[in-house]
């Protein structure tokens, strides 16, 4: 997967989302911005999909989760504020995605990170 192609916004979002096993809704009228609950509904109510590839709090959230399946992530800004990120799993054998996601920004760099940790896990 090519990282450099990959800009910020709503559709690398939902990507990183439906990564993160989360259910975005795409198509409900009254929700389109919104992802589903853990139960795949709006029984239990929903919330706006998170801005992962644009903003540092809802990056957290990727750090968080990607660090409860025991993946580490090395972050690096460079002088002219290009960021690299990767994600190596700690797990009993060493996963390493072999990719640097380079971005324009931390949160844009860790979403393409994720990403090719998730493809590279498969």
């Amino acid at each position: 997967m090519s990282t450099e192609s990959l800009t910020a916004g709503r559709e690398l979002n939902e990507r990183v989302a439906e990564a993160m096993g989360i259910a975005v809704c795409k198509e409900h009228p009254l929700w389109p911005l919104h992802i589903l609950n853990i139960h795949g509904d709006h029984s239990r109510g929903s919330s706006m999909l998170p801005a992962f590839s644009t903003s540092w709090e809802d990056m957290r959230i990727i750090v968080e989760w990607m660090c409860a399946k025991r993946w580490t992530l090395y972050l690096e800004v460079d002088t002219n504020g290009r960021t690299w990120a990767r994600f190596i799993s700690t797990k009993l054998s060493i996963v390493d995605t072999g990719i640097n996601s380079i971005g324009d920004t931390a949160p844009l760099a860790v979403c393409t990170a994720l990403l090719a940790a998730v493809e590279g896990e498969k």
